[in-house]
């Protein structure tokens, strides 16, 4: 059983976002998203279910600066011949969409994705080592620097 939870402050909205993310507790995984007022007076309450082929490895939570909270995951195998997909998971703030989008090129293979919020400059950073095939040896470093805010590759929950 394992959920995960986070919390932040949002001092442009004068607000606090509380998400939980239920990841072996509920079938599928759930996100819920939980926004109240800086007195604690709750104003709304979304859960948004995680449903995507397979199942997912999720980890990395992290909220943004703006209140966006952001994660990655990997996609699992759908077939045993399946590659694992990374991907990159952005729920903006008082929003009931989740976006994502798979990040990595085929041709190469990741795990243990790490998330950097760069808020300064408004950016995700993602970084790996990566190999050619999976259980290969280490071939280098994968790193995308992605802008927060450009979602013109993103798909919607």
């Amino acid at each position: 059983m394992k959920v995960r939870s986070i919390r932040s402050f949002t001092a442009k909205t004068n607000s606090i976002s509380f998400y939980f993310a239920s990841i072996y507790t509920m079938n599928p995984p759930t996100l819920r998203a939980s926004y109240s007022t800086k007195d604690l007076q709750p104003r709304r309450i979304t859960d948004l279910p995680l449903t995507m082929e397979s199942s997912q490895y999720l980890s990395e939570f992290h909220i943004d600066n703006d209140g966006n909270f952001i994660f990655v995951g990997m996609n699992g195998k759908a077939k045993p011949q399946d590659e694992m997909q990374a991907v990159l998971f952005v729920q903006p703030v008082h929003s009931d969409s989740l976006y994502f989008t798979y990040f990595v090129p085929p041709s190469i293979s990741i795990d243990n994705i790490r998330l950097l919020v760069d808020n300064r400059h408004k950016r995700y950073i993602l970084s790996s080592f990566y190999s050619k095939r999976p259980e290969a040896d280490i071939a280098g470093l994968f790193c995308l620097i992605r802008d927060a805010e450009d979602k013109s590759e993103d798909k919607r929950f």
